[in-house]
């Protein structure tokens, strides 16, 4: 069985993408296949979580957690819209171990 992440991922890079791009994911989950697959099809993927008030996803999942699961040779981080110094400071610590 093929996911849907996975065969999107492979038919951008068949296609010529050099990146993969997700936004407003509220699941750790649907970043950690788009990751997975983005890797399996030799590109890179921006991903973008949206974030509740709480620092949270909509799953529950912390925002930090939420990063370094996904994202175990994550390069470059950003937020905007709620995503504040001490989410980033937070998400910095978690995945430098």
């Amino acid at each position: 069985c093929t996911s849907a992440p996975a065969h999107s991922g492979r038919g951008g890079a068949e296609a010529g993408a050099d990146m993969g791009s997700a936004y407003t994911l509220g699941a750790a989950g649907e970043a950690i296949g788009i990751a997975r697959a983005a890797e399996e099809a030799g590109i890179p993927a921006r991903i973008a979580f949206t974030v509740e008030t709480d620092g949270q996803l909509a799953d529950r999942t912390l925002l930090p957690d939420a990063v370094q699961r996904s994202h175990p040779r994550l390069r470059v981080l950003g937020g905007c819209c709620g995503t504040d110094l001490r989410h980033l400071r937070e998400i910095a610590r978690r995945v430098s171990g």
